[in-house]
């Protein structure tokens, strides 16, 4: 049998096992997994694992281990136990494995044997060493008495990694938070460390690569702004976060030298901050893992390459430095002080709907999107909604913006149980993410221009936030970006004035004025607006309307919009396209919507279901026909001319859009994120972020948790359209 004598003792030993009643039995399909039967050393119940050893050479083969595990589930209940040399080669065989799967549904999987096993370390001694920062000058101690002692130092990330590749989870095992694991505030955080890590290694690579364009390009490649740039650097991370508490339970004292601390890595956990350091650890290893497809911009020798990345993310994990309280005292205080740490707000009463069994259903439907509803001050995230947010939502989508401003909390149980009929209906779930997305864009919509204080129109915007919602869902049309909703807007402006030119406060709290537009709607067959609008435009006006207003190149959808309603002129629809020395700015974002109906696709019990590119938005985008605002500029930010193109479309390279499709939905099958289509690779469209903020993330098939993407056609594919509209 592969497992030694000496790690039998030990696994007998931490799992609590009456040494007399432990049995060791063969596996005959592997001979690096064994079983272990006995009584547990404190209940005398009997108890069964099944223990795979992957430490050293030894070769983990997942396909063999899952068919003994489902063999096993069948003829009795086990533990699955896993045994490692440390984390990180726990982690490697986990990549390893990840990336030899082909089938998204394989993938998460393997996720699930990997997260239900218990780990063990080989390389977990009885002591480890970690250094201080500073030689432990800056440190400072509160001693209550020679039982109960405190210490506070500056420790690396680097160091801490030391005792967390030893323990593994069990380092969090008094930490009264250790079974948040993939919750939005997680996620978040993985966001944000994979931020600093990326930041040092762009920074790190400036001298490697050199070429002002190609660092252009590499910064873009990473998702990384000016602004992330100087914010996130490692070695602002001190600033930023509260640190990490040890506490260290051993009968032996710790020893603490001149700029060294010793601690039994058996006797200690870590009761808060433990989602800095799994998170930290889950961040590093998939930066590790998409950063090499960037290393041959580094070195094109991939030996060397991959020996600056190992360097280089070291470096990186020494200028990371944490708040670390190191409390030596006895185990009777540990749960104490660590409620104390995790203090959570309380359950109120209202939010005892959140747990309910009809919520439960609702957030399993709305997880395609993200959405959940949770209690007040559960976890912090843009898509999480209390059960009122939630009923005004379902309201306003009900088209009774009315009653969702006027709501009453009396009501909400029954509105929340009348949801679950609507659920599968009119594409809810889209709609509530669409309603999310507006909240924050109605607040950007309070600082803009397009909006005049002092005119009576002013209500509108003040009193009519549930109003417009209801109004923006009803246009089946309507694509989330700026340039459709500051004109939507400005519609929305239009048509409600002149239903009643004295809007009140009073008439917003009432669902009468939106059945009266509804009606009025049905009854004239079309929107309140002028169609002809295209003639009454201006483009010399309008270009110096431009200039003289001119703040940022983010505003001139705005701008175009306020000129629109000074004109008095309605628009679903427009873009703008932005164009320099003959050269299209950037490249151009199609409605999310279009990858969105691919995430919606995905199921969490049958998997991914394929759309087709016939079937999908993204066609129906590629062969619409509307209006493009291309905006010509200058070396010194002033327009030299407009230009309006009519019936502007995608539709003559749909050939490569398809083609684009099929590699994103095979992605989707694969759950392989690393195989979108890039915008180097040719194919005139690709695959690229386009979220509201870092909470803007959604499920991927192979159970993680990605940033919401779109498809984007390249700047060449839209100089080619201009140049064949002869306006390049």
């Amino acid at each position: 049998m592969s497992v030694s004598l000496t790690l039998r003792k030990k696994i007998v030993e931490n799992f609590g096992i009456l040494e007399n009643t432990a049995i060791f039995l063969k596996c005959e399909k592997n001979e690096n997994i064994i079983f272990l039967e006995g009584e547990y050393r404190n209940s005398q119940t009997e108890v069964r694992f099944l223990i795979y050893d992957c430490s050293g050479k030894n070769i983990f083969d997942f396909k063999l281990y899952e068919s003994i595990l489902k063999d096993e589930e069948k003829k009795s209940i086990f533990i699955p136990v896993m045994i490692f040399d440390n984390l990180d080669q726990e982690s490697n065989i986990r990549i390893e494995q990840y990336k030899k799967l082909r089938l998204a549904r394989d993938k998460k999987e393997l996720d699930k044997w990997f997260n239900e096993k218990i780990a063990v370390y080989k390389d977990c001694k009885s002591t480890v060493t970690i250094e201080v920062d500073e030689e432990g000058i800056n440190y400072l101690e509160y001693i209550l008495n020679e039982k109960f002692k405190g210490y506070i130092y500056n420790v690396s990330y680097y160091e801490l990694k030391k005792i967390l590749n030893i323990t593994g989870d069990k380092l969090f095992s008094e930490n009264v938070r250790i079974g948040i694991k993939n919750n939005k505030t997680g996620k978040k955080l993985k966001g944000l460390f994979k931020d600093y890590i990326k930041v040092g290694l762009f920074n790190l690579s400036k001298v490697k690569i050199g070429d002002s364009n190609m660092l252009s390009e590499f910064k873009e490649d990473l998702e990384l702004d000016d602004e992330i740039i100087e914010i996130t650097s490692p070695e602002k991370f001190w600033f930023y976060h509260n640190g990490v508490t040890i506490f260290s339970y051993d009968s032996k004292k710790i020893s603490k030298f001149i700029n060294k601390i010793e601690l039994n890595p058996n006797k200690i956990s870590v009761i808060n901050g433990a989602q800095t350091l799994t998170n930290f650890h889950n961040a590093v290893n998939e930066i590790s893992d998409e950063f090499n497809k960037y290393l041959e911009v580094i070195d094109k020798d991939s030996n060397k390459a991959q020996e600056w990345l190992a360097e280089s993310l070291i470096e990186i994990f020494k200028n990371i430095k944490i708040k670390t309280i190191i409390i030596d005292g006895t185990r009777d205080y540990i749960k104490k002080i660590s409620e104390g740490l995790n203090t959570q707000i309380p359950i109120e009463e209202r939010d005892i709907l959140a747990i309910s069994n009809e919520v439960f259903e609702i957030n399993k439907f709305l997880k395609t999107n993200n959405i959940s509803i949770t209690r007040v001050g559960e976890v912090t995230s843009d898509n999480n909604l209390n059960v009122i947010e939630y009923a005004k939502k379902y309201l306003i989508i009900k088209n009774r913006p009315g009653k969702s401003k006027n709501l009453s909390k009396t009501e909400i149980d029954k509105l929340i149980k009348e949801s679950l009929g609507d659920l599968k209906k009119e594409n809810f779930s889209n709609k509530l993410s669409k309603l999310i997305d507006l909240d924050s864009w109605w607040k950007e919509l309070g600082k803009s221009e397009i909006l005049d204080t002092k005119n009576y129109n002013y209500n509108l915007y003040k009193y009519g936030k549930y109003y417009f919602g209801s109004y923006f869902l009803m246009h089946e049309n309507v694509i989330f970006d700026e340039e459709n909703l500051y004109n939507l807007y400005n519609q929305f402006v239009s048509d409600f004035s002149g239903l009643m030119t004295d809007i009140t406060l009073d008439e917003f709290k009432k669902d009468e004025l939106f059945n009266k537009y509804m009606k009025f709607k049905k009854t004239d067959g079309k929107d309140l607006k002028d169609n002809n609008w295209i003639k009454k435009i201006d483009k010399i006006e309008l270009c110096n309307y431009i200039n003289k207003n001119f703040k940022s190149r983010y505003t001139i959808a705005k701008l175009i919009s306020a000129f629109l309603q000074s004109k008095e002129i309605s628009l679903d629809y427009f873009r703008v396209i932005a164009v320099t020395n003959k050269k299209v700015n950037e490249a151009y974002p199609f409605p999310r919507r279009t990858f969105n109906q691919l995430i919606q696709s995905n199921n969490e019990k049958t998997g991914y279901k394929k759309i087709g590119y016939e079937n999908s938005d993204f066609k129906n985008e590629i062969y619409r026909d509307f209006f493009v605002f291309i905006i010509f500029w200058n070396d010194i930010e002033k327009i030299e001319k407009i230009e309006i193109v009519e019936k502007f479309s995608f539709k003559d390279y749909s050939d490569y859009a398809k083609k684009v499709f099929d590699l994103t939905e095979k992605a989707f099958l694969e759950g392989n994120e690393n195989s979108f289509p890039k915008s180097e690779d040719l194919e005139f469209f690709h695959i690229r972020t386009k979220a509201i903020n870092g909470d803007d993330t959604f499920e991927f098939t192979n159970g993680k948790e990605i940033t919401k993407r779109t498809f984007w056609a390249n700047k060449s594919t839209i100089e080619l359209i201009l140049k064949n509209r002869d306006v390049l």
